[in-house]
């Protein structure tokens, strides 16, 4: 399974904190895969429990790290993606408020030229600009221009008026509002320029000019962090593996299942893949799903969730970690 960045609120959990638990908390008290994670640390004799310690917190912070770069990744491609949409957005009123019938023009330059002279032009300035020219464009919308503009702006007016292009620009990061707000600023200030409601839109999406938008899969962090353990691992005098049994195709090495558990502590706590007996859990899911009645079954999913199932290590993030750590171990 491909894994996506992807918000993870464990990497907003203080790292100081959970080391600090690790350190003042017997095992038995710890998150449930961390506790597991230690019992595989436990299970190699020759590791005291000062050396399990720094494997642990050594992990621990790998993984810390590992969940705040997807966090990274998923804000900038959430960042890109809503530059782009709102580029679009904008590019299609300013084409709106060009082709829009006189009166409706008149009154759209009426209503966002004084808002774009005031000073500064900041988030509050640039919301007024939007708020004012969608309630004009619903006093028109039997308007051809005004439908479209009003669809753009992803406009409902059902127990109030929501401007969904309004919501979306607040999200925006502060360095691309304030793009806008410069380029606005900017507007004003050349001489002789025609001066109206198609210029401040035009301006709007050049500020938000298009953006790539990359790749959002987080193998290559998940291959970083693997790495990282097994140089500890390594450290400690202990060798990382991927060892297999011929008769066990689901058979996992311990040190594989050593950094599924603790990244999982992180990125998806819930998970039940670890706590075994899951063919028979499955098995109670499908008894149960077929005895609901059919409109219910039609809708609900008879089988346990990905996550439940498949590890967020995978045998090729572990093959390619485990040859970096080597590499950059001369082993």
């Amino acid at each position: 399974m491909r894994r996506h960045a992807r918000i993870v609120h464990g990497s907003r959990l203080r790292l100081e904190n959970l080391e600090r638990r690790l350190q003042s908390q017997p095992p038995t008290e710890w998150r449930k895969h961390l506790c597991l994670a230690w019992e595989v640390l436990q299970s190699k004799r020759s590791l005291s429990k000062t050396s399990s310690m720094h494997i642990m917190l050594g992990s621990l912070s790998a993984a810390h790290k590992c969940a705040r770069e997807i966090n990274r990744r998923s804000a900038s491609r959430f960042e890109a993606h809503l530059c782009n949409k709102l580029h679009k957005v904008f590019g299609r009123i300013a084409k709106c408020a060009q082709r829009a019938p006189e009166r409706l023009r008149q009154r759209l330059d009426q209503a966002v030229i004084p808002l774009v002279h005031q000073d500064p032009i900041d988030l509050e300035v640039i919301e007024a600009i939007l708020d004012a020219t969608a309630s004009l464009f619903l006093q028109y919308r039997e308007e051809e221009s005004a439908k479209t503009a009003l669809k753009a702006f992803a406009v409902t007016d059902v127990d109030g008026v929501r401007i969904g292009a309004k919501v979306d620009f607040s999200g925006l990061d502060k360095v691309r509002q304030h793009r806008v707000a410069a380029a606005l600023t900017n507007l004003k200030k050349l001489p002789g320029s025609r001066f109206d409601a198609y210029n401040v839109f035009e301006g709007m999406a050049e500020a938000l000019d298009s953006e790539e938008i990359q790749s959002d899969e987080i193998a290559t962090l998940i291959v970083d962090y693997v790495a990282s353990v097994a140089n500890r691992w390594r450290e400690a005098g202990i060798k990382p593996s991927r060892a297999r049994h011929p008769e066990d195709p689901a058979y996992k090495s311990g040190f594989h299942r050593f950094v599924d558990l603790v990244i999982t502590s992180i990125l998806e706590p819930w998970t039940l893949r670890h706590d075994g007996a899951l063919e028979e859990r499955a098995q109670e899911t499908w008894r149960r799903h077929a005895g609901l009645p059919d409109d219910f079954r039609s809708i609900a999913s008879p089988s346990l969730r990905r996550s439940d199932l498949e590890w967020i290590v995978s045998d090729d993030h572990l093959k390619k970690a485990l040859a970096l750590a080597a590499s950059k171990n001369g082993h």
